[in-house]
């Protein structure tokens, strides 16, 4: 009977309290819960992380890409997340991928900002931007030891240009590989356009003839009157040279240069060809120089090519092709002063400073030369006429005409600072002091002869000069003569005929026409009279 009772009343306890055991359940359900959720949430909204990406290398005038797609963003809240970069030349740009473009070279340091406002997060990271004002484009294949390109790279970047490297692994069939290598040209034509030295670094020809078949497909390669081509081969070889000569046909680049790979380092020190060729001709290492001289096979001297043979050898020697061109044209050029002086009758002031001021505009420009020919012609004229009344003698007169005129030069390359369409700072002294010269012979002339006469003979003069000129410049001409300078040899021949001829000269018919009328009718009449005196005979 009693554990019956006890039964009952264990049951009806049980079910008294069975609501609020599960009602603490449930709230103890809840709590759990709630301290899940209160860990999961900080874990999902985190504060933001800037990352700026790697530092880089630019070019001038060039677009340069920048991204922050590296910093940590809480998923989901992307567009709430403002991106502020500062460039550190005092342009802004915002969004996570932007671009920017330097105008001057230096080391600018990059800033991101990144902001999310909706949980009060904020972060910056910058990054290194070196601004290279020239590039060069570097070709190699996996043969060459990795130092070497590095020091290559290290080279460049300390001498303020920007590497551009193409590597290439030789897995593949020679014809393959530069079919694959010419493809990859083309990609990065915008590369090799803007890049002013372009070494290439392949086993044997493969460099060659990639970029042989780049030039040929592509349709504007770019100006390259203004790059190098570097072969780097530790034998320039009359093989390797032919292989690599058209090369220069293709593109005629400022210089081709076949070098040792002893030689890269100091080749991309300054990329200008005659510190270029200064540089590896010290050095005592093997190089050749390819250009328009070296079309023509002369590696066997005869009696015609002897002094083919000579030129080749001066210019793969170190002497400048523009030098040695400008040599071999100065007796073509005298040529042509004394042919306009024997056989068409214009006059010059001689036949030295014809030649040497067709020689001074070729260096100077047309367009400068004139300019400042004109100057020192007008400044020594009127520096004339004011000493005239000094009663001065011959050579300290002159001495002053000349000091003006420096002065005068001084005045107009300070000008031509403020005024770059002159495009005169660059002119050397030497051919100013030519210029200058040719005041001295205009004063005497126009003391001895006045100033009409003065004024007539220099026109003449300058219009030969310019005639030579633009034989100079003349493209065929140049290829020719480099060519070919044998042809040289020819102007001593017409000197000499030139010097037999006593007739008159084809402005004399012209000068004398009236008096050449008479003497031919006075011919007719004489022929007449004969005639008449058989008629009468007869």
């Amino acid at each position: 009977m009693c554990i019956r009772i006890f039964f009952a009343l264990f049951l009806f306890i049980q079910i008294a309290t069975f609501p609020l055991i599960g009602h603490a359940s449930q709230e103890q359900d809840q709590t759990q819960s709630s301290q899940q959720e209160g860990e999961v949430l900080p874990s999902m909204i985190r504060a933001v992380e800037a990352n700026a990406g790697d530092d880089q290398s630019a070019l001038v005038n060039t677009e340069s890409f920048f991204s922050a797609e590296k910093s940590v963003i809480s998923q989901g809240r992307e567009e709430g997340v403002s991106y502020v970069w500062s460039f550190g030349d005092g342009a802004t740009g915002m969004g996570r991928d932007v671009s920017h473009v330097y105008k001057e070279p230096g080391e600018y340091r990059a800033t991101v900002i990144i902001e999310d406002s909706g949980i009060n997060s904020k972060d910056s990271d910058d990054i290194i931007v070196r601004v290279m004002e020239d590039a060069i484009f570097l070709m190699y294949t996996e043969d060459v030891p990795q130092e070497s390109i590095a020091e290559a790279v290290t080279a460049g970047q300390r001498n303020n240009f920007l590497v551009h490297l193409l590597g290439v692994k030789k897995d593949a069939q020679d014809f393959v590989l530069e079919n694959n290598l010419s493809n990859e040209l083309l990609e990065r034509t915008a590369e090799i356009r803007k890049s002013k030295l372009i070494v290439l670094w392949t086993e044997g020809s493969i460099g060659i003839n990639a970029l042989a078949r780049f030039g040929q497909t592509i349709k504007n390669p770019g100006d390259f009157s203004k790059k190098g081509i570097v072969v780097v081969e530790e034998s320039s070889s009359n093989i390797l040279a032919r292989l690599a000569q058209p090369i220069f046909d293709i593109f005629t680049p400022q210089y081709l240069l076949i070098a040792s790979p002893r030689l890269v380092s100091q080749i991309i020190q300054d990329t200008t060809t005659d510190t270029v060729i200064a540089n590896v001709q010290q050095s005592g290492e093997q190089f050749r120089i390819l250009g328009i001289h070296s079309r023509r096979d002369v590696s066997t001297l005869t009696p015609y090519n002897f002094f083919s043979v000579f030129i080749n050898w001066l210019i793969n020697r170190g002497v400048s092709v523009n030098t040695v061109f400008l040599i071999l044209m100065l007796p073509i050029i005298a040529t042509i002063v004394a042919f306009s002086r024997q056989i068409i009758g214009i006059k010059t002031f001689g036949i030295y400073i014809p030649t040497i001021l067709t020689i001074t505009l070729a260096t100077t420009g047309l367009k400068e030369g004139l300019i400042i020919l004109a100057m020192i012609l007008c400044i020594g004229t009127i520096a004339r006429m004011v000493l005239k009344k000094l009663r001065l003698l011959y050579l300290p007169r002159v001495a002053l005409v000349l000091t003006l005129v420096s002065f005068a030069m001084l005045a107009l390359l300070s000008a031509s600072t403020y005024y770059r369409t002159l495009n005169l700072i660059g002119v050397s002294i030497f051919p100013i002091l030519i210029l200058i010269v040719l005041v001295e012979e205009f004063v005497k002339v126009q003391m001895e002869e006045g100033t009409k006469t003065a004024t007539f003979i220099t026109t003449e003069t300058l219009a030969i000069a310019i005639v030579g000129y633009y034989v100079v410049q003349t493209s065929f001409v140049r290829n020719f003569v480099l060519s070919y300078p044998e042809i040289v040899l020819i102007t001593v021949l017409i000197n000499y005929i030139l010097g037999r001829w006593h007739g008159l000269r084809l402005l004399e018919y012209y000068r004398f026409r009236n008096v050449l009328a008479v003497i031919s009718e006075q011919k007719e009449s004489k022929k007449k009279v004969p005639q008449d005196h058989e008629n009468e005979q007869g």
